[in-house]
């Protein structure tokens, strides 16, 4: 299966289809670096936790992609289109209040989200069969001293809430997708559990 195939399967967030006999809290922990963003996936009750493959390399570059994200019209993509938005991170950081920027980073997140659960779902549904997932995310900052501002922990509560929301929704990452998510979102808090 291929990542593009995986940020589709990934809009559904449970692997079950029947009757629901176990519940598991599953952790993506997401650390958005300025260069690279690499995904794990915990669940406590079976006490495992799975690197996700992002990319294509081999070793330990295939669990780290480039942050960057491709756009074509108002559609967002992580492996092509007519502009490329590097700096992602860091452009956001020293710019908070511009929404194009704002933007770009849900998008990305959002196709990050789609791409890892796609890839649980597609390589480790039989885990979870019988079992409704409660999904909890917890996005990593390297650059860790940009969040002694309590306003930009705001933001990325915000970000992070309207990607979870714009990965869920059907279709395109697109720009109207993404704007209507980030109006949706309010974060006090980093995300709070989530199901579908």
């Amino acid at each position: 299966m291929q990542s593009d195939d995986f940020e589709l399967s990934g809009i559904v967030t449970q692997a079950h289809h029947g009757k629901v006999e176990d519940q598991h809290e599953v952790t993506m922990g997401l650390d958005f670096g300025t260069s690279c963003v690499k995904v794990v996936i915990g669940d406590h009750e079976l006490g495992q936790a799975f690197a996700v493959p992002l990319g294509s390399g081999t070793g330990i570059e295939q669990y780290l992609l480039p942050s960057r994200l491709y756009q074509t019209g108002e559609r967002f993509s992580l492996t092509d289109g007519a502009e490329c938005h590097r700096d992602l991170k860091l452009s956001l950081l020293s710019d908070p209040d511009q929404v194009a920027l704002q933007c770009r980073a849900v998008a990305f997140l959002a196709l990050i989200i789609r791409r890892s659960r796609g890839w649980l779902l597609s390589t480790r549904g039989g885990l979870y069969r019988s079992t409704q997932l409660f999904w909890k995310l917890a996005i990593g900052l390297p650059a860790a001293h940009h969040l002694d501002s309590p306003k930009t922990a705001r933001l990325f509560q915000r970000i992070g809430s309207a990607a979870w929301a714009c990965a869920n929704a059907a279709g395109d990452v697109g720009l109207a997708s993404v704007q209507a998510a980030l109006d949706r979102a309010t974060g006090n808090r980093l995300m709070k559990m989530m199901q579908r």
